[in-house]
C-alpha cells in the first residue's frame, strides 16, 4: 500500500473545486503564518485570471507550481514566492493552446453563450464559421490586433478614457485659484501644450454640442519649484446635478498597483553582488497617449475667455495613470520577449533594467534606448537616464549592489527632521499637513523597515477630522512619537543592508539564548554553549531601564564571536 499511487493526485479539479480545495489549505497555512495571507491570496486570483484565459490548464500549472515550490523547499531550503507567477511553466502548459474569449465582444469574464450582447449579435455556428470568425478574435472592436502579457490583454482601446455615461448638457467650472493668481506662468504653459500637439486651441467657441469646461490649476514641485498644469476633474464637488468626469469613471476599474523598491533588491539579491544597474524615464509621459476624437469634448477648459481642450491624456484624470500602465507594461513586455532582458521593472514612467554582474549591461541601456524608445517613437529624459552602474538611485533610494544597501539621500533625510520640528513647535496643526509629514514617514520606511509599526497613532489621529484644511490637535502622546522619530533620523546614517527576502528562524540556524539583567548572558550555537558576565560600564549605558536590550545583547555578541573572536566556549 505505501507504494501504490495517491489516486486522488489524477483527479482533475474544476475551479470551482480547486477554490474550495484551496481556501481550505489557505486557512490552516494562515493559522500557522499570517503573514503569508496576502501571498495565497494573490496566488488564488492569479489562478483564477490563468483559468479565464486558458480553461482547465490552470490545474496543471497549479500542480507544477506547487510540485516545483516543495522540491526547492525541501532539497534546498528556498522558499518560493507564491504571489509570482512562473512565466516559465504557463508558457509550458499554454503553449499552442487558443485564449478563452467571447466571440462577440472579445471579453474574457463569460462565455460566448452567456454574453449579454447575443440578442443583438449572431453568432456563427461552427459549421458556417469562416475565417471572419478568427479575424474576430485576433482584432479588438476598433480593428486592432490584440496583444497579451502574462495573460492580460495590452493596450485594447488604451485612448478611451473609460468614462461611463454620455454629456447630455453642456458644463461650465471656474478656474482654480492657483491658476487665477499666475496669468503669466498659465498662459505660458498653455502656449507650449498648444505647441506640443498635446492641447487644440484657442477657440471662441468650441465645436462641441455639449461638452464640459473643468478648472485649471497649477501644480508646483515641493523641491524642484517645476510648474505645470492639471485639469480639476473632479469637479463640480458634491454637485447632484452634474457628475464631476472623475465620478463618471469606476474607481475599481482604475485601481493599479505599484512596484515597490523592494522589489528591486530583491531581484539584485537574486543576481548577487555588483548587479549592473539602468534606469529610463519617459519625458512628457502621459501625452504620448492620444483620447478618441470622441472623448475630447470631455476634456475641455477655458483660459482668458478663449476655449481649449486636450487630446492627450490629462493631469488630474483618475484614468490615466491606469491607461499609461498599459504602455509601460507593453514596453517591458517587448523588452523581455522580443529582446532577453531578463529583469526589467517600471512604476509608471520610470524603468529600471538589472542585469547580472557576468553580463553586459551596456546591453540593455543599448537595447532600451536605441532599439524600443526610439523605434516606438517614445521621448526620454536623457537628464534622468543612468547606466549601467552599480550604484544609482531609483524611486528616491539610492540602491548600491557594491555595498549590497539602500540609501536614504542626506538631503531627504534633513527634510523630514525640519517638518517634525516645525510641528513640534506647534499646538496643532492641519490634517494635510498631517498626512505631509505621514507620507514623509511612509517614504523613509522604505529603508527604515521597523519604522512602520511607529506610525500607527499618527495614522489614527489623522482620521480625526474629515477635511484636509481642518486642525489637529497634536497630543502629548503624539509629540512623543514625533520626538522618537526627530532623535532616530538625527543620529542614523541613512543606510540599511539589504536582507533576506525570507525569514529565517532561530531554529534554522540553531542559535538560542537568554539574559538575566542582574548576572549575564549565556546561548547555545550549533553544538556549542556560550555565556559571559555583563561588561562593567553596560549598566549605565542602559540604566537598568529595558531588559528588551539586555535580551538583544547575546545576538551580536554571538556573531562577533564567530565572524572576528575566539571560538565560543562556556
Amino acid at each position: 500500500m505505501a507504494n501504490k499511487p495517491d489516486p486522488r493526485l489524477n483527479r482533475h479539479l474544476s475551479i470551482q473545486e480547486f477554490i474550495q480545495a484551496f481556501g481550505k489549505f489557505k486557512r490552516i497555512m494562515c493559522n500557522a503564518y499570517p503573514e503569508r495571507r496576502e501571498e495565497l491570496d494573490a496566488y488564488e486570483a492569479d489562478i483564477i485570471n490563468i483559468h479565464n484565459f486558458h480553461g482547465l490548464k490552470f490545474y496543471d500549472y497549479h500542480k507544477i507550481f506547487s510540485a516545483k515550490a516543495a522540491a526547492l523547499l525541501r532539497e534546498k531550503r528556498v522558499k518560493v514566492d507564491w504571489s509570482l507567477r512562473d512565466r516559465d511553466i504557463l508558457s509550458l502548459i499554454t503553449a499552442g493552446s487558443s485564449v478563452n474569449v467571447c466571440k462577440i465582444c472579445n471579453l474574457i469574464d463569460h462565455a460566448t453563450q452567456y454574453c449579454p450582447l447575443q440578442s443583438s449579435v449572431q453568432v456563427e455556428s461552427p459549421s458556417s464559421r469562416s475565417s471572419s470568425s478568427s479575424n474576430l478574435q485576433s482584432v479588438d472592436k476598433q480593428g486592432r490586433s490584440r496583444v497579451f502579457h502574462e495573460g492580460r490583454e495590452m493596450c485594447n482601446n488604451f485612448n478611451n478614457p473609460k468614462v461611463q455615461g454620455d454629456i447630455s448638457e453642456s458644463k461650465e467650472c471656474k478656474n482654480n485659484f492657483s491658476a487665477r493668481s499666475q496669468v503669466k506662468v498659465v498662459s505660458e504653459l498653455i502656449k507650449n501644450e498648444c505647441q506640443k500637439g498635446f492641447v487644440h486651441g484657442p477657440f471662441q467657441s468650441l465645436p462641441f454640442a455639449n461638452y464640459r469646461v473643468s478648472p485649471l490649476g497649477v501644480a508646483e514641485g515641493k523641491y524642484s519649484g517645476k510648474k505645470r498644469l492639471i485639469l480639476d476633474l473632479s469637479s463640480p464637488h458634491d454637485n447632484d446635478n452634474f457628475l464631476s468626469i472623475n465620478e463618471m469613471i469606476d474607481k475599481e476599474e482604475c485601481s493599479m498597483s505599484y512596484v515597490k523598491i523592494d522589489d528591486a533588491i530583491r531581484i539584485i539579491l537574486k543576481l548577487g553582488r555588483n548587479s549592473t544597474l539602468c534606469k529610463y524615464d519617459i519625458s512628457d509621459a502621459f501625452k504620448i497617449c492620444p483620447y478618441l476624437p470622441s472623448q475630447w469634448p470631455l476634456f475641455c477648459f477655458k483660459w482668458q475667455s478663449f476655449y481649449y481642450y486636450y487630446v492627450r491624456l490629462t493631469f488630474g484624470c483618475r484614468s490615466s495613470p491606469k491607461i499609461f500602465d498599459t504602455i509601460s507594461q507593453a514596453i517591458c513586455h517587448i523588452a523581455e520577449k522580443n529582446y532577453k532582458i531578463k529583469n526589467i521593472l517600471h512604476l509608471l514612467d520610470d524603468f529600471l533594467t538589472i542585469d547580472h554582474p557576468s553580463e553586459d549591461g551596456e546591453r540593455s541601456m543599448a537595447i532600451m534606448m536605441m532599439t524600443i524608445f526610439k523605434r516606438l517613437n517614445i521621448p526620454i529624459a536623457k537628464h534622468k537616464t543612468e547606466g549601467p552602474v552599480t550604484c544609482l538611485e531609483y524611486l528616491g533610494i539610492i540602491l548600491d549592489s557594491n555595498k549590497m544597501e539602500a540609501r536614504l539621500p542626506n538631503i531627504k533625510v534633513q527634510r523630514i527632521c525640519e517638518f517634525i520640528s516645525k510641528l513640534l513647535s506647534k499646538s496643532s496643526c492641519t490634517k494635510r499637513q498631517l498626512l505631509q509629514l505621514l507620507g514623509h514617514f511612509n517614504f523613509a520606511t522604505r529603508v527604515i523597515l521597523p519604522g512602520r509599526s511607529f506610525l500607527s497613532y499618527l495614522i489614527n489621529l489623522s482620521t480625526t477630522v474629515k477635511h484636509l484644511n481642518e486642525f489637529v490637535h497634536l497630543t502629548k502622546e503624539c509629540k512623543v512619537d514625533l520626538e522618537f522619530w526627530l532623535r532616530f533620523l538625527s543620529n542614523w546614517n541613512g543606510i540599511t543592508m539589504f536582507h533576506d527576502c525570507y525569514f529565517t528562524s532561530s531554529y534554522d540556524f540553531e542559535l538560542y539564548t537568554d539574559a538575566a539583567s542582574t548576572i549575564g548572558f549565556g546561548g547555545y550555537f550549533q553544538g556549542k554553549w556560550f555565556s559571559s558576565y555583563w561588561p562593567v560600564n553596560l549598566p549605565t549605558l542602559t540604566d537598568n531601564s529595558s531588559m528588551a536590550f539586555f535580551e538583544l545583547y547575546p545576538i551580536p555578541y554571538c556573531s562577533s564571536s564567530i565572524v572576528m573572536g575566539p571560538p565560543l566556549a562556556l
